[in-house]
């Protein structure tokens, strides 16, 4: 079972080695044709959450791709998205290059507060300490400038692209994204850089922020996606009218469905803004999971008490699915070249247009 589920992951290592610098070139091709239809999607190198399958819906090539699904209020870490682990780490001076085709149907959304973390390329220190993800998000909807990058090291934003490169619903659309790992910018002496594309059409060069916070620092793997951008640790439960008023800082309790304390942070017309003051990020979810309407909440302090009349859902507000297909990564420079002479993965036309997709159900670009 496990041979034919991985048998075509294509994994090229040009020179042997354990973790260490890329001088071992390698490249990572995953085109999902040989899954079992509404199976976790899990191969070498590349592990798909509890949500993301493989199927036969939708594909770009081969008759086989992921969908990846995502639940109504409930931010989604370990069920959205994929992790994908280096065959060998990078480090100062190392560059990857990194293409995902997507598909998002019509009516599916990718609204997040305040965006949905996309392709997320992981930094740590020499001793795991976490130096910040080199981020590319994707924007809510009808923004000016679609999607953002920003290395989580230096917490400076750019902009992605124009109202032009937004999503386009029912098409298969291409991604790629390029960063060269330094502490020291291009534009400084050093080599830091990077650059994402949307269907072959650069939108975006960085050559004057860092993409590595020190020096010895290194990566060794990336997130598709990984959980949506919104705040799951606090949440508006509207009381009816004349249940309060509760006192900012006070410890709130349900009475039907939970014991726990909540702790109000904020007031609001005919409710609260409550938080779980104890637990980590992973279990201050639970408000959303186990505070229902027609609970009573009673407050520790004030003594008031208040009947929940409606729950209101984090992102995304409804059930979303989503497909992705055709993933690359590699740190050999491609041959391939933009219309700026860039080097990109992508199988190019005169221009650096991306050639039409073959596959099941793709739309190519006009």
């Amino acid at each position: 079972m496990a041979a034919r589920k991985y048998r075509r992951l294509a994994l090229f290592l040009t020179a042997c080695g354990l973790a260490g610098h890329a001088a071992y070139g390698w490249t990572l091709h995953f085109t999902f044709n040989n899954g079992t239809e509404g199976e976790k999607a899990t191969e070498p190198n590349f592990g798909g959450a509890t949500g993301t399958k493989y199927t036969t819906a939708q594909s770009y090539e081969g008759g086989m791709g992921l969908i990846l699904h995502a639940q109504k209020g409930i931010p989604g870490f370990g069920y959205w998205g994929a992790t994908l682990n280096f065959p060998v780490w990078l480090y100062k001076g190392d560059q990857i290059w990194w293409r995902v085709r997507t598909y998002w149907p019509a009516g599916q959304s990718y609204e997040a507060d305040p965006q949905l973390k996309f392709m997320r390329l992981h930094t740590r220190s020499a001793t795991e300490s976490n130096y910040g993800y080199n981020d590319w998000y994707i924007k809510r909807p009808g923004s000016s400038t679609p999607f953002d990058y920003i290395y989580e090291g230096l917490h400076v934003h750019r902009a992605i692209g124009t109202a032009e490169d937004a999503i386009v619903p029912d098409r298969w659309e291409t991604y790629e994204y390029h960063v060269r790992f330094d502490n020291v910018p291009e534009a400084a002496g050093g080599t830091a850089l990077v650059r994402c594309w949307k269907d072959g059409k650069l939108m975006l060069e960085v050559t004057d922020l860092l993409t590595l916070k020190k020096p010895e620092g290194y990566s060794k793997f990336a997130y598709l996606f990984t959980y949506w951008n919104a705040d799951p640790y606090v949440g508006c439960f509207p009381c009816q009218a004349g249940g309060g008023p509760f006192q900012l800082g006070e410890l709130v309790r349900g009475s039907q469905y939970t014991s726990k304390l909540f702790k109000v942070t904020k007031l609001v017309t005919n409710g609260v803004w409550l938080e779980d003051p104890e637990s980590d990020w992973q279990q201050k979810v639970k408000p959303f999971l186990v505070l229902k309407p027609g609970e009573t909440l009673t407050g520790q302090s004030s003594g008031n008490r208040a009947v929940i009349t409606e729950v209101l859902h984090t992102h995304p507000k409804a059930d979303t699915h989503m497909y992705v297909d055709d993933i690359y990564m590699t740190t050999e420079t491609p041959s391939c070249r933009d219309a700026h002479g860039n080097p990109i993965t992508d199988d190019c036309r005169a221009g650096g247009r991306p050639q039409t997709p073959q596959g099941v159900n793709a739309v190519p670009a006009p």
